[in-house]
């Protein structure tokens, strides 16, 4: 029973889509808080910042990889903060 029980639990944590956080804070320092559902949406998905995997913690997330990444798409797309206070609440 405990088999098909596990089983069970098994398939469905296997079936069911990864379910973003609406709002991501990160940093210790600079807080940054980061409204990952809306960027999904206005974005179209998730390739343009997590590539072609799977959604997931992006690998070589940092400091240069969000400054070269984040700033570049919103000036790219005159959309977003460009000024380090736009994304930085707090120094």
């Amino acid at each position: 029973m405990l088999k098909v029980f596990t089983g069970i639990i098994l398939c469905f944590l296997l079936t069911t889509p990864i379910q973003a956080a609406d709002v991501i804070t990160f940093g210790s320092v600079s807080q940054v808080v980061f409204t990952h559902k809306e960027h999904q949406k206005d974005l179209g998905g998730c390739t343009e910042c997590h590539g072609a995997k799977d959604p997931g913690p992006i690998a070589q997330f940092g400091e240069k990889w969000a400054h070269t990444t984040c700033l570049g798409c919103h000036s790219e797309n005159k959309a977003g903060p460009v000024e380090c206070s736009g994304c930085h609440t707090q120094f």
